[in-house]
């Protein structure tokens, strides 16, 4: 009987859980990844429309903290060198427009996107802030069933529309995260977690 090898590859056994676990995300992506001729295969999830949903309820909330926190704790910021109040509303402001264009959707006529974090004035902020979630809105809507593979450019960067369309979502919930800890840290209880009337 000849030797055996030392060397044989090791047999990779995969337990019953890892199975599951990679046929469920398989069954998720799949949806997602589905698409004909830029557009949406038939009974597919629509990432846009998905994430666009998302969108709308984080944004909703980043409004909430907004119009919470004072107007004279909008120039707050917790440490030197970090965004203030109103610096880091206005930067979700300033995301949503420039992720937007970057989807098609150019930013209204007078949005100087260089210069968004430097306004202050709170009844501005929260005004800004609500139209450049409108505005978002209409980029989700226009992505609804097209490629998603296709490039854009966004902040400099060349992409997948994919990408863009899940940063925009994405950065809705890190800088309400952000404007959470603003909040508390202030004394501003955020609305949503306010105790019941009832």
């Amino acid at each position: 009987m000849p030797a055996r090898s030392s060397l044989r590859r090791p047999t990779a056994v995969a337990s019953p859980a890892a199975l599951l676990l990679a046929a469920a995300v398989l069954l998720t992506a799949a949806p997602l990844l589905a698409h004909g001729e830029g557009e949406a295969a038939a009974g597919a999830v629509d990432l846009a429309a998905t994430l666009g949903a998302d969108f709308e309820r984080t944004s909703g909330r980043v409004v909430q903290l907004a119009e919470a926190i004072p107007a004279d704790k909008y120039g707050w910021r917790p440490a030197e060198g970090v965004r203030s109040v109103s610096e880091a509303v206005m930067h979700v402001a300033a995301a949503n427009f420039a992720l937007s264009s970057a989807l098609g959707v150019a930013p209204p006529d007078g949005v100087d996107l260089e210069n968004l974090e430097k306004v202050t004035d709170r009844d501005q902020v929260v005004a800004t802030l609500k139209t450049s979630i409108e505005h978002a809105k209409k980029a989700f809507e226009g992505s609804e069933g097209k490629d998603y593979n296709r490039t854009v450019n966004a902040f400099g960067f060349e992409m997948p529309a994919a990408r863009a369309v899940v940063i925009l979502a994405a950065h809705s919930h890190e800088h309400l995260g952000q404007l959470i800890a603003y909040a508390r840290s202030n004394g501003v209880v955020p609305p949503w977690s306010q105790p019941s009337s009832e």
